[in-house]
C-alpha cells in the first residue's frame, strides 16, 4: 500500500532574510539616488563619464546705459533704436556662470562684445552676424507721437506675421538660428553665445528642435543673465 506523501513544509527563515536582503537593498539604492541628485542640483559630476556631448552657455548681454522717452514719433522711434544700438553698457560683476570654458561668439553689436569683454576678459572672441538682435523699427510713419510701448509691440507683430515693414521677418530669424545652432553642432565644442533678449527664445527653440536639452528656460532673459543648454552624448547602440 501506498504511503501518503508528506506535505511539504516552508519555513518563513529563508524567505525573511531575502526579504531583509531587498529591504538594504533598496534603502540603499534609495539613498544613492537622493547623492546623485544632490550632487548633481549642485553642480559636481557623479560620475566620471561626461554626460553632455556639447554644453552650450547663452546670455544675453548686459544693461545699456540709454534712457528711453515715454512717446516717440515713428522718425523719432527709428533714430533711438540706432541709438540704443551704439549705446555703451553698464559695468557687471561676473558671476558663476561666466566660469565656462570654450570659445566665445558674439554678435556684431558693441553691447554683446562688451559684455564678453566685461565677463571673460581676454577670452577668444568670435563675431558672427548670427547672433545679432531681430532689427526693429517703427510699424508706420506718422507725426504722431505714440507710447513706447505701442512702437515695441506692433513692431513685434510684424515681425511674427513676416510683415516686410521689418528688416528681418521672423521666418529669416529662425532660418538664421538654425544656421547658427548648425554651426555649432559642427564645431562640437562647448562654447558660450553673447546674444540680445528678443533673439534668444527663437535661439533656444532651435537648439532645442536639435536635441538639445535646458533646465533653465524662462519666459523673460534679464541683462547679464543667461541658460545653459546641452547635447546628451548617445547611449551604446544609439546612432
Amino acid at each position: 500500500m501506498l504511503s501518503k506523501p508528506k506535505e511539504r513544509q516552508f519555513t518563513c527563515s529563508g524567505f525573511k532574510a531575502n526579504r531583509d536582503s531587498y529591504r538594504s537593498a533598496m534603502v540603499f539604492a534609495s539613498m544613492a539616488r537622493q547623492r546623485e541628485s544632490l550632487f548633481a542640483s549642485e553642480g559636481y559630476a557623479t560620475e566620471d563619464k561626461k554626460e553632455e556631448a556639447i554644453k552650450v552657455v547663452l546670455i544675453r548681454h548686459c544693461k545699456v546705459k540709454y534712457d528711453w522717452r515715454s512717446f516717440y514719433s515713428s522718425a523719432e522711434f527709428d533714430r533711438a533704436c540706432r541709438e540704443y544700438d551704439r549705446a555703451p553698457i553698464e559695468v557687471a560683476k561676473p558671476s558663476a556662470i561666466q566660469e565656462a570654458v570654450g570659445v566665445v561668439y558674439i554678435s556684431r553689436l558693441e553691447r554683446s562684445k562688451s559684455t564678453a569683454l566685461c565677463f571673460f576678459g581676454k577670452a577668444k572672441l568670435k563675431q558672427t552676424e548670427l547672433l545679432d538682435e531681430v532689427p526693429l523699427r517703427s510699424g508706420f510713419d506718422t507725426e504722431l507721437r505714440l507710447p513706447l510701448w505701442f512702437w515695441n509691440l506692433t513692431g513685434r507683430i510684424q515681425w511674427f506675421l513676416n510683415h516686410p515693414r521689418q528688416a528681418e521677418s521672423r521666418r529669416l530669424t529662425e532660418r538664421r538660428a538654425r544656421k547658427l545652432v548648425g554651426r555649432v553642432c559642427a564645431a562640437g565644442e562647448d562654447c558660450v553665445l553673447i546674444t540680445h533678449g528678443f533673439y534668444m527664445h527663437t535661439l533656444i527653440k532651435e537648439f532645442q528642435k536639435s536635441g538639445f536639452q535646458t533646465k533653465q528656460q524662462r519666459v523673460h532673459y534679464q541683462n547679464g543673465q543667461g541658460i545653459t543648454l546641452w547635447l546628451p552624448t548617445p547611449r551604446e547602440g544609439q546612432a
